[in-house]
């Protein structure tokens, strides 16, 4: 019987000591981001705490602090964005491709971006255009979403050096996403 309790206060203890793990791993970047980012940027974390757990997250700008790289890729994309043809390799699944048209028309510039869905056995050579072939080509599969300045950050990849011929993607094959 004293088992059973003994068990029940070791768990106990091991929960109270994850709880305090986490609140003085808060204190600890409370106090970095005090150090580093000063008064203002600290109290402006310190408000805007509980919104992050809300679609309202986007508004606060945290994410352009946590990938300076993609900051980056986005300021490039807003003065040197190139036209794109983005071609979504179909194979049967309708609602895939739908999804697929919809995350690309959301994410990208409408003068910048002409979709084309292709049969999976169609050649690219076939499918593009002599007059295409000045415009950037993206290859997408049907059911891929993607996410919000993916092409951002893939034209900065493929501009990025002089010896670039070719970006491909990171693509999170478990998610679905770019």
């Amino acid at each position: 019987m004293n088992e059973g309790r003994d068990h029940d206060a070791d768990a106990a203890d091991a929960l109270d000591a994850a709880r305090r793990g986490q609140l003085d791993d808060l204190w600890h970047r409370t106090r970095l981001t005090w150090r580093y980012e000063g008064r203002r940027a600290t109290a402006w974390r310190i408000a805007t705490f509980p919104l992050r757990a809300t679609p309202l997250r986007r508004l606060l700008g945290h994410e352009r602090q946590r990938d300076p790289e993609l900051s980056r890729a986005r300021r490039w994309y807003r003065h040197h964005a190139s036209p794109v043809t983005v071609l979504i390799a179909s194979h049967g699944d309708p609602r895939a491709l739908s999804r697929t048209v919809r995350a690309v028309r959301r994410t990208t510039r409408r003068h910048l971006v002409r979709i084309e869905v292709v049969e999976l056995a169609a050649s690219l050579a076939q499918t593009l255009e002599p007059s295409d072939r000045a415009r950037d080509t993206v290859l997408l599969d049907a059911g891929l979403v993607v996410s919000r300045h993916w092409l951002a950050a893939l034209q900065y990849a493929a501009y990025a050096g002089d010896r670039v011929a070719i970006a491909v993607p990171l693509i999170l094959a478990s998610a679905g996403r770019i």
